[in-house]
């Protein structure tokens, strides 16, 4: 059941909380910079676009995603600094066959979690949820940036990407910060971010 790049996998979608067909999909170009810093993933919204038959890339509908500093830690271990801008996969690039290891995501993390012996389940779907949740509190439950069946308002006057923007400013994460400063070491020409702090 192992996979060398199930670790990575579980990180990515702990802390972008797309599908896992998104999360095969995903390609380091599709990460947006700032003043040399990355700010959020551009993905495509798989799904949402099967079921209203997108298939021209301009009627695609995407998912607007924080680069936080979790997510930013993740993507410098995996050589953020020289991949930037290449149109490889994030995660298993010297894979060809996505479909096959898209199914074995789930069954995976399972197996390895049943593992552990917690006395309770918890599927690869699960990091999807608690992503979703901590979103949806840090925007104050505004409205979803994974979700396409938000407001008739909200879909046509909120730039999602500018959204995304701001969350990363003001420090979206998971997981509670540590005591100690978990900053990633990235290359000499991405500036350090600083954060100010919110209250969700």
């Amino acid at each position: 059941m192992y996979r060398p790049w199930l670790k990575d996998l579980i990180k990515l979608k702990a802390f972008t909380g797309r599908r896992n067909a998104e999360l095969f999909a995903m390609r380091w170009n599709m990460i947006h910079f700032e003043d040399d810093m990355p700010i959020y993933i551009e993905s495509p919204n798989i799904k949402v676009n099967k079921h209203q038959n997108n298939f021209d890339e301009k009627d695609y509908q995407y998912a607007y995603v924080p680069v936080g500093d979790e997510l930013l830690e993740l993507l410098v271990d995996l050589n953020l600094e020289n991949m930037q801008n290449s149109d490889e996969y994030i995660i298993a690039p010297d894979v060809e066959n996505r479909g096959n290891i898209e199914r074995y995501a789930s069954s995976c993390f399972a197996f390895f979690f049943k593992k552990l012996k917690r006395g309770y389940i918890r599927q690869l779907k699960h990091l999807r949820k608690t992503y979703v949740t901590r979103e949806s509190l840090f925007v104050n439950g505004g409205f979803s940036m994974q979700h396409s069946n938000y407001r008739t308002t909200e879909k046509h006057y909120i730039d999602k990407r500018e959204v995304a923007t701001q969350m990363v400013k003001n420090g979206f994460r998971i997981s509670p910060k540590q005591n100690k400063k978990c900053t990633p070491v990235v290359h000499s020409s991405h500036k350090q971010r600083s954060h100010t702090s919110v209250t969700s």
